[in-house]
């Protein structure tokens, strides 16, 4: 009798945890749906476009990447989200579309973190509509499934800071995803390098909680992720900066000649 009960008891919890959590699961799968189909369609319009301009580049690096280059590539860019679209191109999927779709995979990604990220503040349902706003803005939908880095970066910052809160807040092992992912980021665009701001007065003001050790660790696991990039750096241009030395020499000078292609006034 004993063990019958028993095993009832641990029929009732998954029931019991199913019960107290439906309306959340309903709301992120809800999400999740929406986000994949507004993706999936954007995804559709711009293979009827065809790649454009830095869509071409990713592709001629990603070819690079996986020994198939086709005579150009622009290794100064930076290098996660080419090689992110090579390791697609080596199970065997080489298109140009490959790269509307990881792009795509990346905003929903971005997007799951988001929501995650609002919900330690906000409930299910605000958490939820905060998402949906993130992806109705109009400079999102532009470049959703584009072939560019940027929300692809994005994406990598937003789950860097998620991290980020919920090492200082509840388990500072979470250092170990925070400051890769948020390296990630950079590697990915490198304007994303400006989120060590953020990152480090969020970590000043809250270092009473800090766990020093793990916070280390965190940083040690982020530099892991760069030797290999430093290590082609040098064996392509013969200095490890370089390439992040004429990025900044080429933002500097573009953004003081042209404004923002990607502002609406409206």
């Amino acid at each position: 009798m004993n063990k019958i009960d028993n095993s009832n008891n641990k029929n009732i919890k998954p029931k019991c945890f199913l019960e107290k959590n439906i309306i959340p699961i309903i709301i992120f799968l809800l999400l999740a749906i929406i986000v994949s189909v507004i993706t999936y369609y954007r995804i559709l319009v711009q293979i009827n476009i065809g790649p454009v301009s830095d869509s071409f580049v990713f592709l001629s690096n990603a070819l690079f990447f996986t020994g198939h280059s086709r005579g150009y590539s622009d290794l100064l860019r930076p290098p996660l989200f080419s090689f992110i679209i090579s390791l697609v191109f080596r199970l065997g999927y080489i298109s140009a579309n490959t790269i509307f779709v990881v792009d795509g995979v990346l905003f929903v990604f971005g997007v799951i973190g988001l929501y995650l990220f609002l919900k330690i503040k906000f409930n299910d349902l605000e958490s939820f509509l905060g998402s949906l706003l993130y992806v109705s803005f109009p400079i999102i939908l532009l470049y959703l499934g584009f072939g560019f880095s940027d929300l692809a970066s994005v994406s990598f910052s937003i789950w860097a800071i998620y991290l980020l809160v919920l090492a200082v807040k509840k388990d500072s092992r979470f250092f170990y995803l925070a400051f890769p992912f948020a390296m990630m980021a950079f590697l990915t665009r490198y304007n994303s390098g400006l989120l060590i701001f953020p990152i480090f007065f969020y970590i000043l003001i809250n270092r009473v909680k800090v766990d020093l050790k793990n916070f280390i660790l965190g940083i040690v696991a982020s530099l892991i992720l760069i030797v290999p990039v430093f290590i082609f750096f040098y064996e392509k241009f013969g200095s490890i900066i370089y390439p992040f030395i004429n990025f900044s020499a080429t933002s500097t000078s573009v953004s003081a000649t042209t404004g923002s292609a990607s502002y609406n006034p409206n």
